[in-house]
């Protein structure tokens, strides 16, 4: 996907579809826990791709299955380590979703 007005025009329409699903709380899993902080204002930084984007096709790349939201700190972590964020499943991607605080 190369990086243009339009496409990002298109990815934001993405981000705004996985911060909904995600009801804007991290959904990285640390130590098999979802982090959950709560993220007030996202950035392009909160937003991994579950594994590489190259070679990958438009439309996977717009898939908001395919996008992580997390913290910052979380994919800086994964850009050093190179090893990629595990995300909380959601049981019924269809239906309501409830994720457990434990916080």
């Amino acid at each position: 996907m190369k990086k243009s007005a339009s496409n990002l025009a298109k990815y934001r329409k993405t981000c705004h579809a996985v911060i909904s699903r995600a009801d804007n709380r991290c959904e990285a899993l640390i130590d098999g826990a979802r982090c959950g902080k709560y993220i007030a204002e996202a950035k392009w930084s909160n937003f991994l791709h579950r594994s590489t984007r190259n070679g990958k096709s438009d439309e996977w790349i717009l898939d908001p299955s395919s996008v992580i939201f997390g913290c910052v700190s979380h994919h800086e972590a994964e850009e050093r380590s190179g090893k990629r964020v595990e995300a909380v499943e959601y049981d019924d991607p269809d239906g309501i979703i409830y994720v457990p605080d434990n916080q």
